[in-house]
């Protein structure tokens, strides 16, 4: 079993005139396999793990909650270098939106147990950065 240290950090000395913000959070996640390293999506490809469906980068199964950490890079993926500012729309298995990444933007999240996850962009493929860790 490999431990996982998600850390968030807020901080801002501007964001309200009365007071600064520093927020600090740490957990330590175990996982196990299956998990995977930092992976490169192009949103229109199919799943790459298992499936076969557009978008899918997990499939719904599983018994257990699995970790996923998400970054829209803001290079479409028809040459792998141009900037876009096309936005990723995070999905579930059923094709609900619960998430969406402008350029830049990431995020580190918890994925209810059999959940599937899609990540898809209106307009032009984009490429997604990717990890997940299965919850041990």
């Amino acid at each position: 079993m490999a431990t996982l240290t998600p850390t968030l950090t807020l901080s801002s000395t501007d964001a309200f005139t009365h007071q600064n913000i520093s927020i600090s959070v740490t957990d330590s996640l175990s996982f196990v396999a299956p998990y995977s390293d930092v992976s490169r999506f192009d949103t229109g490809d199919e799943a790459p793990i298992g499936g076969g469906v557009a978008g899918v980068i997990h499939p719904a199964s599983g018994s257990a909650r699995v970790y996923f950490y998400v970054r829209n890079t803001g290079l479409l993926a028809s040459d792998g270098t141009t900037e876009t500012t096309n936005t990723i729309e995070i999905q579930d298995a059923g094709g609900s939106e619960f998430l969406t990444l402008g350029k830049g933007e990431f995020a580190f999240f918890p994925l209810k147990a059999g959940e599937g996850l899609k990540a898809v962009s209106a307009t032009a493929d984009v490429i997604l950065e990717y990890a997940y860790f299965t919850q041990g």
